[in-house]
């Protein structure tokens, strides 16, 4: 915290906007030390909205659905176990390590209680979570002190891992409707200001918010485009102002590719949760070439190349080397050093 208030002081920095999931916990607990105002939760509406141990009754509390669901930790669980398919994941609060998998679905009950130890024993807590079959939308806009809410409510066309995942294709369908009256419900629950991302389920109707984000979405740039600066707004929001008038028109259908995911995900397809590798390949050749489509990292540069295939190339030698180190009776290498 000592040199992030020594940075505030040299640039005469107001606002800290945190685009970085780790950096807006810290920043959640320890942030009003600092001499800026965070664009960024407090403590309590942090765990009221990111821990997704806390998710499903802070949901309820506001009026907003959200999938059959489970916590589990070293000591058990509470409650039935959610239908099969399920998907399990972290609380997003005391991950684990990068060796034990953050998100996996799981068909049998033996595949759930294998992931569910997993994270447990690695001292995490699990969430275990019914598979909704249903539209995905991803909504990503900025509340002030006031309670008035901007946002766009993109359709999330693919996600990485497949079915389960964080969005990797979007699109952006509105600026109004069920999807951004749910986010506004969440958000006005506990008078949060600043930018944020929800992604929540629609099925027969209802949407069900399985995630939120307090802070910029990667998809930053699409929703800037759609005609939300997001950043700019997200400060004004936290300095406790109204949100100024907007000065462009709102713009729908355009498209977010996250490359990288989706170039994870045709090289590693997970068996029916998604199109084949060569049909999931031509959909996002013809993704990438559409106009209005934002790609992420831009094609035109060609520096984030090296680290992604250097990462790509230790992880392949890991799966390589697990299967050797068994056969040989010792223990598979530790996690590969960060790229």
């Amino acid at each position: 915290m000592g040199a992030i208030a020594g940075l505030c002081l040299e640039h005469g920095a107001t606002v800290i906007v945190p685009v970085d999931e780790v950096a807006v916990r810290v920043l959640a607990e320890r942030g009003s030390a600092l001499p800026a105002v965070v664009a960024g939760p407090t403590a309590d509406q942090y765990t009221a909205l990111c821990d997704k141990s806390e998710l499903g009754g802070s949901a309820e509390r506001a009026g907003v659905g959200h999938p059959a669901r489970v916590v589990a930790t070293a000591g058990g669980h509470g409650g039935p176990w959610p239908p099969l398919p399920s998907v399990v994941k972290t609380s997003g609060v005391g991950d684990p390590a990068d060796d034990a998998p953050q998100l996996v679905r799981v068909e049998t009950a033996h595949a759930r209680d294998a992931a569910v130890d997993r994270l447990t024993s690695a001292g995490a807590v699990a969430i275990v979570e019914e598979q909704v079959a249903g539209t995905h939308w991803t909504v990503s806009g900025v509340r002030d002190a006031h309670g008035e809410m901007r946002a766009v409510a993109c359709r999330v066309l693919r996600s990485f891992p497949r079915g389960v995942g964080m969005p990797s294709i979007i699109e952006a369908v509105s600026h109004e409707g069920p999807a951004v009256d749910a986010a506004r419900r969440l958000l006005d629950s506990v008078d949060y200001r600043g930018p944020a991302n929800v992604q929540l389920f629609e099925r027969d109707g209802r949407m069900l918010v399985h995630d939120v984000n307090l802070r910029l979405p990667a998809s930053t740039l699409l929703v800037m485009r759609a005609g939300i600066d997001l950043p700019a707004l997200g400060a004004i929001a936290a300095l406790g102002r109204p949100l100024p008038p907007a000065r462009r028109r709102p713009r729908t259908g355009l498209r977010y590719v996250s490359l990288v995911d989706e170039l994870r995900g045709i090289a590693t397809p997970a068996p029916g949760s998604g199109p084949s590798r060569g049909t999931a390949a031509a959909e996002l050749a013809r993704a990438v070439a559409s106009p209005g489509t934002l790609v992420d990292p831009p094609l035109r540069d060609p520096l984030w190349v090296p680290p992604y295939a250097l990462a790509a190339a230790r992880r392949v030698a890991r799966r390589v080397s697990a299967p050797r180190a068994a056969r040989a009776g010792s223990p598979p290498p530790g996690p590969p050093p960060a790229a």
